[in-house]
């Protein structure tokens, strides 16, 4: 993760390992998670020419898997476990893993395409304003930027509640800084930073589990509501004007 606390930090240093055990069987055979939910290359219409910033990439899969259709990924976390096994995990010449805090980097119109992919939620809701002008910056004129960010539901609460987390925030995730009900107030601070948002994607959290199982379809027949009350993922694309 990045711009987090040096508490949140000891923890994913700590967690990334237990991670990177457990998925160390079969992980690149299988699909990721995130592609039940959303193409990327699709989404992106990547041409193989495009050079790109993955931001938080944590161990590195969503990175590896777009230097199969892009020029150059760049991956950087403030994570030293994660980025030592990425850099164990993921050899391609045209990926490269940096250890850093992505306020203190200058890609200055370097990128064609930034991801930042369950990393907004961990971060100060101040300090949204400042990243996103950021990201402004590194982009080149038309460039694309994806983020993904959680809108937990009151299922989600209840387990981690059973769980016995000790939440201190919506989630029950306590690295999470801030909670809003829609994506209305993210999709504004990036205009006011001069992008300009060409789609949203509301997905519910189960397509995840209920697609692999071929069960789709379920999803499409659920209501509203209780698509809220089991959470949903929230994918804003848009571009640099």
């Amino acid at each position: 993760m990045l711009l987090t606390s040096a508490s949140s930090d000891k923890y994913y240093d700590r967690r990334y390992p237990e991670l990177y055990r457990g998925h160390s069987v079969g992980l690149l055979k299988k699909p990721h998670w995130l592609s039940y939910e959303v193409d990327l290359t699709e989404l992106l219409s990547l041409s193989g020419k495009e050079e790109v910033l993955d931001v938080g990439c944590g161990l590195g899969i969503i990175s590896w898997e777009m230097a199969k259709h892009s020029k150059e990924v760049v991956g950087v976390d403030s994570s030293d476990s994660a980025i030592k096994m990425a850099k164990k995990r993921f050899r391609q010449e045209n990926l490269f893993f940096i250890r850093a805090n992505i306020m203190r980097i200058n890609f200055n119109s370097r990128f064609d395409v930034i991801l930042c992919l369950d990393v907004v939620e961990h971060l100060d809701f101040k300090r949204l304003t400042y990243i996103f002008n950021k990201f402004h910056e590194m982009l080149r004129w038309r460039g694309q930027l994806l983020i993904k960010f959680p809108i937990q539901g009151g299922f989600g609460n209840l387990i981690h509640a059973l769980k016995g987390y000790k939440t201190v925030d919506y989630s029950g995730d306590w690295t999470h800084k801030w909670r809003v009900k829609n994506a209305g107030v993210i999709i504004k601070k990036l205009e006011d930073q001069g992008f300009t948002v060409a789609k949203v994607m509301k997905i519910p959290f189960f397509t995840r589990w209920l697609t692999p199982l071929k069960l789709g379809f379920v999803v499409k027949r659920c209501s509203k509501e209780l698509q809220n009350y089991f959470g949903r993922t929230i994918y804003v694309f848009c571009r640099k004007a």
